[in-house]
Parts: C-alpha cells; sequence; structure tokens
C-alpha cells in the first residue's frame, strides 16, 4: 500500500509538472511577443506556431498592432501563419490588412474565412493567379456569392474543340489522344539570408486530401494548403505551378452556378465529324458549320448565365468564345492538300 501510495504521488506530481509546461511556454512567448526587438517577435510567432500554443490570441494582436515591421516580409509572413495557425480571431479591417500584399496562398486562406467581404480580393487573385489551383480556390470561394465576375471569367475560361477526321470514305477510323495537366516537381537548396531569424515558410496548395492539411476552398475540387519551412542549405523540393487544369475546372464551377450537370455542359464544348475532301468549296462549307455549331452552342450557355442573373448585357457584349478545330487528315494519299482552315464567322445573337 506505501509503495502504491508512493507510485501515486510521483504521478501526481508529474501531472502537476505537465500542466504547468505549457503555460511556462506561453509565458516565454509572451515576452518574445512584447519584446521591441523584431527578431524576437519572429521567434515568439514561431515558437506559437510550431507549439501550438493555446491562450495567445490577445498577445497576438496586440503584436500586431505594435508589430516592429524591420523584419520585412519574413516577420509579416510569420504573423500571418500565426493567425491562421493558432486561428486568431481579427475584424475584417485586419484581415485585409493582412492580405493586402501576401502571396496568394495567404491571401486565399485570410480570405477563406469571409469570401464575402474579400469580393475584391478574390476577383484580383482570379485574374491574376498564375497556379490552376490558386484559381480553383478563389473560384471556389467566390461560387456561393454568385459573382458575376467569376461567371464571366468561368465562360472565358471554356474551351470549344472539334475535331475533323478526314478520311478517304469519309467514315469512321480509329484515333485518339490524352491530354496533360501539366505540373511537376521543382528542386533546389535553400539559402536563407537572414541569419538568427526564424527559417522561410510557404503555403503550397493542391488538390490532394491528405492528414494534416488545412482545406482552404471546398467545391467540386477542393484545395488544401501545407506550411512548409525551408532549413538553411538544405535540400527543398516544391511543386511546379499548375497551367493546364482551369480550362476543365472552369466548365465544373460554370455547372454549379447554373444548376445543371458538369458532364452535359463538358459535351456541348467538344465536336468530333468525320468528312470526305471533295472540294475547297465543300470543305469551307463543312468548318464553316462545325465552327458555327460550337459558337451557337457558347452563345446558348451564354444567355443561360444571363437568364440566371450572373450576367449582364453589357458583360456578354465583351466576351467571345474559345473555339479551336484540329484536322486529322487520314487519307492515304495527301494529294491535293487540305485548303486552311477559314477564320470562324460570328453567329447571330
Amino acid at each position: 500500500m506505501r509503495a502504491l501510495a508512493i507510485v501515486g504521488c510521483l504521478v501526481g506530481f508529474a501531472g502537476r509538472g505537465t500542466a504547468d509546461e505549457p503555460r511556462a511556454d506561453a509565458s516565454r512567448i509572451r515576452a518574445k511577443l512584447a519584446s521591441e526587438d523584431p527578431k524576437d517577435v519572429a521567434w515568439g510567432l514561431h515558437d506559437a506556431i510550431e507549439g501550438r500554443v493555446a491562450g495567445l490570441d490577445d498577445s497576438i494582436r496586440d503584436a500586431l498592432t505594435h508589430l516592429p515591421w524591420q523584419g520585412g516580409d519574413r516577420l509579416r509572413s510569420l504573423a500571418i501563419d500565426a493567425v491562421i495557425e493558432l486561428d486568431v480571431a481579427l475584424p475584417d479591417d485586419a484581415l485585409h490588412a493582412l492580405a493586402k500584399g501576401s502571396d496568394p496562398a495567404r491571401s486565399l486562406i485570410l480570405a477563406a474565412r469571409k469570401p464575402e467581404s474579400f469580393r475584391d480580393r478574390l476577383r484580383v487573385l482570379l485574374a491574376t493567379v498564375r497556379d490552376d489551383d490558386a484559381w480553383i480556390a478563389a473560384t471556389n470561394l467566390l461560387l456561393p456569392t454568385r459573382d458575376p465576375v467569376l461567371a464571366a471569367d468561368l465562360l472565358g475560361q471554356l474551351r470549344f474543340e472539334a475535331t475533323l477526321e478526314v478520311s478517304d470514305s469519309g467514315e469512321y477510323d480509329f484515333g485518339g489522344s490524352l491530354g496533360s495537366f501539366g505540373g511537376g516537381w521543382a528542386c533546389a537548396q535553400s539559402r536563407d539570408d537572414l541569419k538568427g531569424w526564424p527559417p522561410r515558410a510557404w503555403w503550397e496548395l493542391g488538390n490532394t486530401a491528405e492528414i494534416g492539411l488545412r482545406v482552404v476552398a471546398s467545391g467540386p475540387t477542393s484545395i488544401y494548403a501545407e506550411r512548409r519551412e525551408a532549413v538553411d542549405h538544405g535540400f527543398i523540393c516544391s511543386r511546379m505551378p499548375r497551367r493546364e487544369a482551369r480550362g476543365r475546372y472552369a466548365t465544373e464551377a460554370l455547372a454549379v452556378l447554373l444548376r445543371c450537370r458538369a458532364n452535359t455542359l463538358q459535351s456541348s464544348l467538344t465536336e468530333h465529324r468525320w468528312v470526305r475532301f471533295v472540294d475547297a468549296d465543300t470543305w469551307t462549307k463543312d468548318i464553316d458549320g462545325v465552327q458555327r455549331t460550337l459558337r451557337l452552342r457558347w452563345l446558348a450557355i451564354a444567355h443561360a448565365c444571363w437568364r440566371e442573373g450572373l450576367l449582364s448585357p453589357g458583360a456578354l457584349a465583351g466576351l467571345t468564345p474559345r473555339v479551336s478545330i484540329t484536322v486529322r487528315d487520314l487519307r492515304a494519299s495527301k494529294s491535293p492538300p487540305l485548303p486552311p482552315i477559314p477564320s470562324p464567322a460570328a453567329p447571330s445573337r
């Protein structure tokens, strides 16, 4: 019994020590956040993020108010990451101040708190981001608002594509192709010029759900984010921006706005025909017919956007369809050569 009592006391002391440790950590971090030295503030923010230390909201908000910005982008990024990782509540004007001038990933994560309030910022990102995952995130955040700028952007992203297979008989001949959606990875050695400061960190966006990743924007394709740190002289690999996915995703997002099936909308964007070359006049009529078919389909989608209140007549007037035609000459003899594809004629509105 005495042995059990001793064990119980030891367990009790161990439990009290564990409970006091986070409070000690929080006290040390508060002292750093209140420092006049920007490097101390930076380490305070870094330690709060790494330790996921709770109860620091007031200290972080106060640090943001009196932040010594001599640390430049490194200190600003750490402040934003602390707000994100510790879910610090901030008024709208403070959130907008943090997002202004930040990189797209951090701006999107902050905007996800109140997409309606960040509508203007999201519109800018929609028009300027190079990475398709960032564009998809901005699209997802704007979708519930049924934003007209988003609708116009999605309509402009649609790609209407026709394939003409020219055979001797004008009938079916097997053929096909596969597309690529870009991406890849780039690796390099990290070098940090801010000696003695916390490591540089960045957020990497992606469309794959994994344990521990933050959901940035849910949608037909949801976007997630992972915070990563670069060790000085360490070897790091980052995903290259994707630049081939937005045309495909625009169809899915526009289907959400139009309340229709995405595969139905997608099927209207393509046309495939087998033709037999007879003469130049017949060839021109074949091309004109395909172009007109696709342009009228685009016009039908544009009118659907207008009926849903997503686009004004003025916005429609400034949009034109993106139509492309691919010709595959499968004739046994390539003589006479096929005439060039004529420019499309605009459909009547």
